[in-house]
């Protein structure tokens, strides 16, 4: 995984560089103007290559940044119409892949206002030719805009298809872990609270009847096999959650994001017995961890939540 993610990132570093060199140089043997539509189309482009969050800066908020310059460029660009054309393909083009994130990864609340943004700065762009050609009039806006309508609205298709295939996997996790953590409380029902209920049986029972030593002897043996049946199913379970963990790690690497609402966490120490697992990395609702061998505590937890786009 590590090293996949250095090819990806040194992949993303050569398009960037790449995108500077194919569309400043040309702005630079050019008027003036021509420097401002370029810094615009770089922008939009360079945006969907860079990995996000960067710091504090998010994906939407540098994607709803790149569209305002876009649109402050469609406003103040004074140059020759003809100018605009040679970096409007690749400008049009990210306008297209930041409106589909958009749709996919904004928050539902910002979602109508971000997709709004997106449609008008790329249905906007070519009217940054269009409007400054002249004798173009009403009926060649029109024919731009309902030629441009059409790539927007598949992008935003294909926006809201991925969002909702990732609201149906989240759903699906979701669903998955309630499941889980249900078995494993049957689990522990079944088990360990079987045990341990005994063990309480046996030893008040001894403090209610006298006994001698034999019977001592076989009173402590029970509840020693039954304190070892109970760490044995409690490792058990154990071992099933650090498999789960393994394997949501090694499948789900690149799923986005999940909120999670806090809960109370289960903090049990793992030096049971000499077939314990040992410690195990925490879990959303059950966390496996100690402060120290022999003490057990619970405490409330509130996993921190975000939003971000994940590549």
């Amino acid at each position: 995984m590590t090293a996949s993610r250095a090819v990806l990132g040194g992949w993303r570093s050569f398009a960037v560089g790449a995108a500077a060199v194919c569309l400043v140089p040309p702005a630079l043997l050019g008027p003036p103007g021509a420097l401002l539509v370029a810094v615009s189309a770089l922008l939009v482009v360079v945006v969907p290559l860079l990995r996000w969050p960067w710091g504090r800066a998010t994906g939407s908020a540098a994607a709803l940044a790149a569209m305002a310059v876009s649109l402050l460029t469609d406003v103040l660009y004074a140059g020759r119409p003809g100018l605009a054309l040679l970096w409007m393909p690749f400008e049009c083009a990210g306008l297209l892949i930041l409106t589909g994130r958009l749709v996919r990864y904004t928050r539902s609340r910002y979602l109508l206002p971000a997709g709004l943004l997106a449609v008008l700065t790329t249905l906007a762009l070519p009217l940054r030719f269009t409007l400054r050609k002249p004798g173009s009039g009403a009926d060649d806006v029109m024919i731009i805009v309902l030629v441009t309508l059409l790539p927007v609205v598949c992008a935003a298709g294909i926006g809201s298809y991925l969002r909702s295939a990732d609201d149906r996997r989240r759903r699906a996790v979701l669903r998955a872990r309630r499941e889980h953590r249900l078995q494993m409380a049957r689990v522990l029902h079944d088990s360990v609270a079987h045990e341990v209920t005994g063990m309480v049986l046996d030893v008040q029972v001894a403090q209610v009847a006298p006994q001698d030593p034999g019977e001592s002897r076989a009173l402590l043996s029970r509840v020693e096999e039954a304190g070892l049946r109970a760490l044995d199913s409690m490792g058990r379970a154990l071992q099933t959650l650090r498999r789960a963990e393994e394997v949501r790690e090694d499948a789900g690497a690149r799923s986005p994001r999940i909120r999670r609402p806090g809960c109370t966490a289960w903090r049990i120490c793992p030096n049971w017995s000499a077939g314990s697992p040992g410690p195990v990395r925490p879990q959303p609702h059950l966390t496996w961890t100690a402060r120290s061998p022999g003490r057990c505590r619970e405490r409330s937890t509130r996993p921190r939540t975000s939003w971000c786009w994940r590549r």
